[in-house]
């Protein structure tokens, strides 16, 4: 579940930004060098114009550390707790949240015109972001079971974090797999 999460939301943000995920260039895990393949397979072309980094990882003081290195805008995508449905031995769903927040990198010295056009801009992003999982879901495009439900009526929630100086705005998301 969590591959094809990281490998989905990576199409979005520059390529540049996306790469800087492997920071160690190479690894002895041989999935590493499929995921990097994986993402060189993305191309240049980005989904969302203007969107510069890619954050996905559990722990918060790993998300803090890569935020704190950013400047500009990012996509941080948030994957938490799984829940198993099981109603066969043989047969379970997993049900997953997820949220993808969109935000920009702020100046201590921004003024509260500043922090509202980065804030529109990251909306705006979001709602792109929105509209491209709406329309691969309606073609089966993504490797993600998103609940068509949660996709259409999904929140969208402020997203503020002083101490990092980013500001912007979470998609709250469901994704379900059945196994």
């Amino acid at each position: 579940m969590i591959t094809p999460l990281f490998i989905y939301f990576a199409q979005y943000p520059s390529r540049q930004g996306t790469l800087a995920l492997a920071t160690k260039g190479t690894s002895t895990l041989p999935d590493y060098a499929l995921l990097i393949d994986a993402l060189n397979a993305l191309g240049d072309d980005r989904r969302i114009a203007g969107l510069d980094h890619y954050v996905f990882a559990q722990d918060i003081d790993d998300i803090a550390q890569r935020i704190d290195r950013l400047t500009g805008s990012f996509l941080f995508v948030d994957y938490g707790d799984i829940r198993l449905t099981a109603n066969h031995p043989r047969h379970a769903l997993a049900q997953q949240r997820i949220a993808a927040t969109i935000a920009q990198r702020i100046p201590d010295s921004a003024d509260p015109l500043e922090r509202l056009i980065h804030s529109q801009q990251a909306l705006d992003m979001l709602r792109t972001l929105h509209a491209h999982i709406v329309n691969d879901a309606e073609d089966g495009t993504p490797p993600l079971h998103l609940s068509r439900d949660t996709i259409l009526d999904a929140d969208i929630t402020p997203f503020a974090s002083p101490e990092l100086h980013a500001y912007g705005w979470t998609l709250l998301l469901e994704m379900k797999n059945e196994e």
